[in-house]
């Protein structure tokens, strides 16, 4: 992420912030005074490695993120958060920031990255109101999520607008899946929308509070409830090591994740090409004892292009040592996306 000292942009200290922001009143601090004003991440007691790897030019340098994510991995981090993206790219392990990604996770590294803020593919961009990803065509695919967050051992998260403390809903910019050969992506939803953490003020450089919107705010979220989860599976799970440690914690977030209905059509189902999972529920990922294991070491599965067969198991596996038994519910069967003609061409699934 960019810094001060170079760029003037404060994107990384509110990306910091979200993860492990420590935030609490001042003494003797009362009412809505600036001094009892304060900001708690979702990890608080976490330490952050900050590795800037875009200075005054919004480009991306892939040699760039790739050494950074080595860097890492050999500093020791648990996890890892890329508030970046560019382009719209496939799964490529020959991809020098996917490769890396995939180095992270076999080392135990959880990789968390944001889904990009480029809404459906042929959407107009530039509103910020919900749920607005009306388009004016119909392309092959509606994925416009990019390099690195494509990675398949990498947990692409979206934006949702809980944040806001209205009924949560998908951000309208927040990128859709799925990838070029219909694996699923994003993997989770977290919120991104008017998002308050720490910055710094440009003007005098002093510490500050900011709102910012994008999936660069819903990523950090996950980050910070990956730390969480992983400290619980490493108590109880402590065999567990490298790309089967990560995996789990992937597996908990994805299993635990609340799915969402769209609040326009309330009786269907988001898509889960705009919400992955659903909501994060950290509390409830911590908890969990049973793990649902899909395709690729993934908390979902692939169906793949319409008019193809496909076949997957899903794999559930007991941590604890109590019996679970289980209910298979299709929530009314396969969803089919639409245009609604009568709300400016709206795309959603019924």
């Amino acid at each position: 992420n960019t810094g001060t000292t170079v760029s003037g942009s404060t994107h990384g200290e509110h990306v910091a912030g979200i993860i492990a922001a420590n935030g609490t009143v001042a003494d003797g601090a009362t009412g809505t005074s600036k001094a009892s004003v304060y900001v708690k991440g979702v990890a608080p007691e976490a330490q952050i490695l900050a590795m800037q790897v875009i200075d005054d030019f919004p480009d991306e340098n892939a040699n760039d993120i790739s050494r950074a994510i080595h860097d890492a991995v050999a500093l020791g981090a648990n996890a890892i958060q890329m508030s970046l993206g560019i382009g719209v790219t496939e799964q490529d392990l020959t991809d020098e920031e996917q490769a890396a990604v995939q180095y992270a996770t076999e080392h135990g590294v959880f990789v968390s990255i944001s889904a990009g803020n480029s809404a459906i593919a042929g959407s107009i961009i530039g509103s910020k109101t919900p749920n607005d990803i009306s388009t004016a065509y119909a392309p092959k695919n509606d994925s416009t999520i990019g390099d690195p967050g494509a990675a398949a051992s990498a947990m692409t998260v979206a934006a949702e607008t809980s944040a806001t403390g209205a009924d949560s809903q998908m951000d309208g910019f927040s990128s859709w899946g799925p990838m070029a050969d219909y694996t699923l992506k994003p993997d989770i939803s977290a919120p991104g929308d008017n998002v308050t953490s720490t910055a710094i003020d440009p003007a005098t450089n002093t510490q500050t509070y900011a709102v910012e919107s994008g999936t660069s705010m819903a990523g950090p979220f996950n980050a910070g409830a990956a730390l969480l989860v992983m400290q619980k599976i490493k108590a109880t799970q402590p065999d567990l090591t490298g790309a089967d440690l990560v995996k789990a914690v992937k597996l908990a977030l994805m299993n635990a994740a609340e799915p969402m209905k769209d609040i326009n059509y309330p009786d269907t189902y988001i898509s889960p090409r705009r919400q992955g999972a659903g909501q994060i529920d950290v509390a409830k990922a911590g908890d969990l004892t049973v793990s649902a294991e899909g395709n690729n070491d993934a908390g979902s599965v692939s169906l793949g292009k319409i008019g193809k067969t496909t076949t997957f198991t899903v794999t559930l596996t007991n941590h604890g040592k109590t019996a679970q038994n289980y209910t298979v519910d299709t929530n009314g069967g396969p969803l089919t996306q639409v245009r609604d003609a009568s709300n400016g061409n709206t795309v959603h699934d019924q």
